[in-house]
């Protein structure tokens, strides 16, 4: 991403991102933070291709995004976001895809790896349970647990790049220790970008850039812009790191 200016169509005079430069090497796990309207959720926005930005240049690899077909750049990227979307007539075609499809018991050790997997064969049906209206029925955790499960299952894909919009925010302190460790496990040989507002979940980001008031206002590992204290060290201290 190279100086990337980007206004929401229904308020083209407010720059959510104004001069925006993002480098992430092939591999690299990368966090953004900043406080809610800082700019940092835009940044997946533009990467997911919900928007073209108004100057810039987005690029994944050599190429430019736009040189991509939707079906094949998709297939570049795995979303695990706060809302995750569970498309499918039950749990077992939730947690496929078109271009994974898997044995009812690699999706059992899926859920397994976020702590789902007692839930699902309790239930009557086990992986035939019906799911309607995008998961309703389920609690925001669990949606969220699912969709890294999926992320799991599509590992084998060698799907190159991870989206994280704050994966993990619906879960209890337990939960996400357990899930923070199956998006580690996602995540290996990977390029990762992550937002998070729990600083404690990306501390070990090769590279945390700050976003306020769609710029970034400081950028390092988290040792060295605690070392700064700046802005960074601020919000790290308020969540007693």
């Amino acid at each position: 991403m190279e100086c990337v200016r980007f206004s929401y169509p229904t308020r083209p005079s407010q720059l959510t991102l104004d001069d925006v430069s993002l480098d992430v090497p092939a591999g690299a796990f990368v966090a953004l933070v900043g406080a809610t309207g800082s700019g940092k959720s835009s940044v997946i926005n533009l990467l997911e291709r919900f928007y073209p930005p108004n100057s810039g240049r987005i690029t994944l690899g050599d190429n430019h995004i736009e040189a991509y077909d939707l079906d094949s750049y998709y297939r570049y990227l795995e979303l695990v976001n706060q809302n995750p979307c569970l498309i499918g007539e039950d749990l077992r075609e939730c947690l496929q895809s078109d271009d994974c499809v898997v044995s009812d018991a690699e999706i059992l050790e899926a859920l397994g790896s976020v702590g789902l997997d007692d839930f699902v064969v309790s239930l009557p049906h086990s992986l035939g349970t019906p799911i309607s209206g995008n998961g309703s029925t389920l609690s925001g955790g669990q949606r969220q647990r699912m969709a890294i499960a999926k992320a799991l299952l599509r590992d084998r894909l060698n799907v190159p790049y991870n989206l994280l919009d704050e994966a993990t925010p619906a879960l209890d302190t337990a939960s996400e220790k357990l899930d923070q460790g199956a998006l580690q496990t996602a995540m290996k040989g990977r390029t990762t970008i992550a937002i998070a507002h729990r600083l404690n979940t990306i501390v070990n980001a090769d590279m945390i850039h700050l976003f306020d008031h769609g710029c970034i206002i400081e950028r390092g590992t988290h040792g060295g812009l605690m070392e700064k204290r700046g802005k960074y060290w601020t919000m790290a201290m308020l969540q007693h790191l």
